[in-house]
């Protein structure tokens, strides 16, 4: 699992930096993802509470070549949309709710989903464009005696902030 955070993590970096000089590092970080995704559409990581964050990493990473990930896209696109609570959020949760919306927005998908997400964002808004915090990452430590050492982070309303800022800034 591990691994899996660390091909999400250096797939943009190496698309960024040198893309020409990895095109095989790039293809196999992007088949990694693809073979992992859940057969509900999803995916999930160990470093992130939100399923809908790990998808939207991986929506990110698939989107690359035209038409290669096709059917994984369109799987996470319909899981995204089918998640959609009846007040316009997924999870109830402003960062759940911000990947989801950015997830359909790259990949061109559910205006009004969208739209509907992004009126639940404004009205959590805490005033002065701030949002409360969530929470951001987690992960544990296996010990071969069997211990789990957990370790939870909570955002003090930055990063929640920022996320609610990017949804945000995808209404046209």
């Amino acid at each position: 699992m591990a691994f899996y955070g660390l091909v999400l993590q250096s797939r943009p970096v190496l698309q960024r930096i040198a893309a020409d000089a990895y095109p095989r590092q790039i293809a196999a970080c992007r088949a990694t993802v693809a073979a992992r995704q859940r057969e509900n559409g999803s995916w999930l990581s160990r470093w992130y509470p939100s399923p809908y964050v790990a998808t939207y990493y991986c929506a990110r990473l698939l989107s690359g070549p035209a038409g290669a990930h096709e059917r994984e896209l369109r799987r996470a696109a319909d899981w995204i949309g089918a998640e959609q609570r009846a007040d316009g959020s997924w999870e109830g949760g402003v960062i759940s709710t911000a990947a989801a919306v950015l997830s359909l927005a790259l990949l061109g998908r559910d205006p009004r989903r969208r739209e509907r997400g992004l009126d639940w964002l404004l009205r959590r808004d805490e005033g002065g464009g701030r949002w409360r915090g969530e929470p951001v990452l987690y992960f544990w430590f296996d010990f071969p005696d069997g211990r789990r050492l957990f370790h939870h982070s909570q955002d003090r309303g930055r990063i929640t902030t920022a996320w609610a800022g990017l949804a945000l800034a995808t209404r046209g």
